[in-house]
């Protein structure tokens, strides 16, 4: 591994040589990038660095690869990518993704390891477009970057940002477009299990109640709780909740979930479980009056009636979780 990575850096220095410039150097004595390192570790712990970014960290200064620059690649430094990475969690991307690069709007992130799955797999994650596999560890992403600055750097080539983009969309396809900007719902389970899912919380419990079954007894007794199973419609979202509506052969009910509500299964899936709680019988109400203190101006007034027109809410019913109705 250390061969590999060493030779593909050498790779990058070649190129800079052509284009006139320095290339890579060894991190210098003193550095404090082991330092830096343990930091990491501690932070993104139980999750794991793969032995190829400790190698790559630890042996080649990331401040030395100037010859990325001229096609605004930036390598990050362990902190940065610790700090980037909480951005991207915030676009609602797995935690177990840990950027590497930052060009533009997207960023190259390898995958870490967890106790039940070994990682390494490198991804593009971007905050305008999907989000694709795109090979595997610190050798594929610098010869990933190699090629698309070599391709850039020609004059009669489709130019820089083509070269990188384009480059990054042919290895997608060629892996068959594994993506990582996807539900949550569609997350492989070491991915839920590093966001604090265990397999109580993944596994489906099976239906309780029809819909219709479930409306029916719920004027009658409460507190009653349920798992109910069918297709989720997104109505409308706002202020970190999200309304919809789950139907199944009996009947529809509409559903407001949190942003807090424990969810690994809304996705593209037709076929959803929800654990719900009634705490009373039925009696729908408009939610804007619920959301309207998290909004000002005219835009507020939009929202809500939009919410308005297509959603009605019952405050007496809970989603307490959210399943894939098949373990997969």
């Amino acid at each position: 591994m250390e061969r590999e990575i060493d030779q593909a850096v050498s790779d990058l220095a070649g190129i800079a040589a052509r284009l006139g410039l320095d290339g890579p150097r060894r991190t210098p004595e003193g550095s404090v990038a082991v330092e830096r390192i343990e930091q990491v570790r501690r932070e993104i712990a139980p999750l794991e660095l793969p032995a190829d970014v400790v190698y790559f960290w630890s042996n080649w200064d990331y401040r030395s690869f100037d010859v990325l620059d001229v096609r605004s690649i930036g390598l990050l430094s362990p902190m940065d990518a610790l700090a980037e990475r909480s951005g991207w969690v915030g676009l609602e991307y797995p935690s177990i993704l840990l950027p590497l690069t930052r060009v533009q709007y997207s960023c190259l992130s390898i995958e870490l390891h967890t106790a039940s799955a070994e990682g390494g797999r490198l991804f593009d994650l971007s905050s305008h477009f999907e989000s694709y596999l795109v090979g595997s560890g610190v050798v594929d992403m610098l010869t990933l970057l190699a090629t698309a600055l070599w391709r850039g750097s020609d004059p009669t080539g489709p130019g820089e940002d083509n070269a990188y983009f384009g480059l990054l969309d042919n290895k997608a396809r060629e892996l068959g477009s594994v993506e990582a900007g996807i539900p949550i719902g569609e997350w492989p389970q070491h991915w839920l299990e590093a966001e604090g899912f265990d397999e109580e919380g993944i596994a489906p419990r099976g239906a309780t109640h029809s819909i219709a079954q479930f409306e029916a007894e719920r004027q009658d007794r409460w507190p009653l709780h349920a798992f109910l199973r069918g297709e989720w419609k997104f109505q409308a979202g706002v202020g970190g909740v999200e309304y919809g509506s789950l139907t199944d052969e009996t009947g529809s009910v509409v559903l407001r979930v949190p942003v807090d509500v424990p969810n690994v299964g809304l996705g593209s899936e037709k076929q959803v479980e929800f654990e719900v709680e009634s705490v009373g019988p039925s009696e729908q109400t408009k939610p804007a009056s619920v959301q309207l203190e998290l909004f000002h101006s005219d835009i507020a007034d939009l929202v809500v009636s939009r919410l308005e027109r297509q959603t009605t809410h019952d405050p007496s019913l809970r989603v307490l979780a959210i399943r894939r109705a098949d373990q997969s």
